[in-house]
């Protein structure tokens, strides 16, 4: 079992981004944790398209998917942001986009599970089908 997997670091990424919009001590500092937020989901990104490009299921490419659009969001919120950094008023907490890249983030965990056990045979059913068929 991997213990540092793309959808997991890419959650923590996203819950750090969203902490730093919600109580950065100043706009700049909150800008700055956001940009590296954005670009640590990028290599999350990354590291999620070498697992689908290693084992292509639909999972790992499920994953990718949620992964790139979380990323992809925190860089639409960092810009944003970007024109009230250097101001003394705070944007007023995390906005709808890094709300939307951690759901996205924490979906992506899903891929992870162990796949659902395929159809199991019973050990009674072909006597049962003998029976059934006369």
């Amino acid at each position: 079992m991997k213990h540092l997997t793309a959808p997991r670091a890419a959650t923590a990424t996203s819950l750090l981004a969203l902490i730093a919009a919600a109580g950065a001590p100043s706009p700049l500092i909150g800008f700055y944790v956001i940009a590296v937020a954005a670009a640590t989901l990028i290599g999350c990104s990354f590291m999620a398209y070498l697992s689908a490009v290693d084992a292509p299921a639909p999972r790992t490419v499920l994953a990718l998917a949620a992964i790139g659009l979380a990323a992809a969001l925190v860089m639409a919120d960092a810009a944003v942001r970007f024109p009230t950094m250097l101001s003394a008023h705070d944007p007023g907490g995390p906005g709808p986009l890094i709300q939307a890249a951690l759901c996205l983030s924490a979906l992506s965990l899903l891929s992870e599970l162990p796949p659902l056990p395929g159809r199991l045979p019973r050990p009674h059913s072909g006597a049962l089908r003998e029976l059934l068929s006369r």
